[in-house]
């Protein structure tokens, strides 16, 4: 049988917070969840790379919540802006619920 490889090289906008409800409640309680790590394919789609670009919560010196990027390859870390990692083109986006959102 033949076999066809599709890699899709399609930019979409996803955003750093998701405000969600449970469909399967019968509940107005929303939960807001924040982008923590997005990972990303580089190469051919028979082959290639996965890095992450991960994201995390931390505080400036003046109380200021923010958030703040790395991205990490095999051995390689290093800090990055959170526009960054918005601008990458993930294969697999990780969420996770904050207590914030309620």
């Amino acid at each position: 049988p033949l076999r066809v490889l599709l890699s899709l090289d399609v930019f979409y906008v996803f955003p750093v917070a998701l405000p969600l409800s449970n469909p399967s409640r019968r509940s107005s309680q929303r939960y807001l969840y924040t982008l923590r790590a997005a990972v990303v394919h580089i190469g051919h789609s028979s082959s290639g790379h996965y890095v992450t670009y991960r994201c995390r919560p931390s505080t400036t010196e003046s109380g200021r919540q923010q958030q703040e990027g790395f991205y990490t390859s095999d051995h390689h870390v290093k800090r990055i802006s959170l526009s960054a990692v918005l601008a990458s083109n993930p294969y697999l986006l990780f969420y996770e619920r904050t207590p914030s959102g309620g």
